[in-house]
């Protein structure tokens, strides 16, 4: 069975690659103008410390749905192995869902006001599909569902996160950050985000262990026409299922 700590990381992760739209737009980064860098390369920023989260904050405040590939690879350092799956990510409003294709199992993820859900769909036709709900009120008791929810809503992020550096890079800046409060074992965050509109291209994560986890965002589509049905899915007969 799936443990909360990391699905509650991986909410994180998925998240924030959200970004505002309006009419519906393919984001493709050649073809976003260059404007005045907001950040010197290799610069302390401590006492800009709030600018880039609150225009990321800005950004997610504005959005209205979007859709996107995704790509996570997780990186152990102690076997010296990367594990990678790919798949999609849809978000309209307050709620996400996110089909991840694994090696051993496919993976689904919906996220709306009232629970979290994940559906774990294993290759293995002999094993049994495993659903994991947790309420609201049990989620909301935890610093990750703090962070999702700010994510997910565009407000307070700035007081979740210090971002400790920025760096510019080409077109993009790359934002350094570390949780305010301790965030299970996870010790920094890196955001890969285009200088000109704070679309967010690549996710890093690193825990006390210098595990890595990235999450590669690619072929946005912003101010999709998302149904809700899209965020919902049945509990499958035979499946396992445990409610938190």
């Amino acid at each position: 069975m799936v443990k909360l700590s990391q699905i509650l990381i991986f909410f994180l992760f998925c998240t924030l690659n959200v970004s505002a739209g309006g009419d519906l737009e393919k984001a493709d980064s050649k073809s976003l103008s260059k404007k005045k860098s907001i950040a010197s390369n290799g610069t302390n920023v401590k006492q800009t410390i709030q600018s880039p989260l609150e225009k990321l904050s800005k950004k997610y405040s504005q959005i209205s749905s979007a859709r996107m590939e995704l790509t996570k690879k997780v990186k152990n350092t102690f076997l010296d192995q990367v594990k990678t799956s790919r798949g999609q990510l849809l978000i309209k409003k307050e709620k996400l869902r996110m089909d991840l294709d694994g090696e051993l199992a496919k993976t689904l993820i919906l996220v709306n006001k009232n629970k979290t859900q994940v559906f774990t769909y294993p290759k293995e036709k002999k094993m049994q599909p495993q659903v994991l709900e947790i309420s609201a009120s049990e989620s909301k008791k935890t610093l990750g569902h703090k962070i999702l929810s700010s994510l997910l809503l565009g407000k307070d992020l700035e007081k979740l996160f210090l971002l400790e550096k920025q760096e510019k890079q080409g077109q993009f800046l790359w934002l350094t950050l570390k949780p305010k409060e301790k965030l299970n074992e996870i010790t920094l965050v890196k955001l890969k985000v285009h200088s000109d509109d704070f679309l967010v291209y690549e996710i890093q994560l690193t825990d006390h262990l210098d595990n890595e986890t990235t999450f590669l965002m690619s072929d946005m589509l912003l101010g999709l026409a998302l149904k809700d049905g899209q965020f919902e899915e049945k509990i499958p007969a035979n499946a396992i299922v445990e409610r938190i």
